[in-house]
């Protein structure tokens, strides 16, 4: 018998069981911080697994209070330097801007004309910015966790865990009645 005429097996169907059923990627990789911000201006603070800071906005801020209001323009021009203008290079991502957990990171202006200020909330150099909320300002609400993060920042390694000023979601949660 030759090689083609034998018969064709089937293979076995591949039994793939997640360790995490029915967890998000955000829930799975992330821990997930939050500033909170007397003035409504909550922001997440995701800490990938990789120790990098993704920087967004919380469901509670207050862009997110008012369907009727969209979100006109995003503006990473501030701070004295335009964060478009960051480069960073080779394997450890040097020259990224410093930032400061108060500095701004952009400036957002809602179609009734208020402009919020988008902070670092963590220490660290910004390796990037979110370029596609240029063209497409809406997805900061649309799609805040996924497509619509703001930036992302490396800590320095002795400062990356120095996040007691962030809430963890259960304080978050608390703090702004969710639960």
């Amino acid at each position: 018998m030759d090689a083609e005429d034998e018969p064709v097996q089937k293979a076995a169907p591949l039994n793939i069981q997640s360790k995490n059923p029915g967890k998000s990627v955000i829930e799975r990789y992330y821990t997930q911080l939050y500033s909170i911000n007397d003035n409504r201006g909550d922001q997440y603070v995701y800490k990938h697994l990789n120790g990098l800071f993704v920087i967004g906005l919380a469901s509670t801020h207050e862009i997110f209070s008012d369907q009727s209001i969209s979100i006109s323009k995003v503006n990473f021009d501030v701070g004295g330097r335009s964060r478009l203008d960051n480069v960073v290079h080779g394997k450890g991502k040097k020259g990224g801007i410093r930032l400061k957990p108060e500095e701004p990171l952009c400036q957002v202006t809602t179609s009734d004309d208020k402009v919020h200020i988008i902070r670092s909330c963590v220490a660290g150099s910004l390796l990037e910015v979110n370029e596609k909320l240029l063209t497409d300002p809406k997805l900061l609400k649309e799609k805040g966790d996924v497509e619509g993060w703001v930036a992302i920042i490396q800590p320095k390694f002795s400062e990356k865990d120095k996040i007691d000023h962030l809430n963890s979601l259960e304080q978050y949660k608390s703090a702004r009645g969710l639960e």
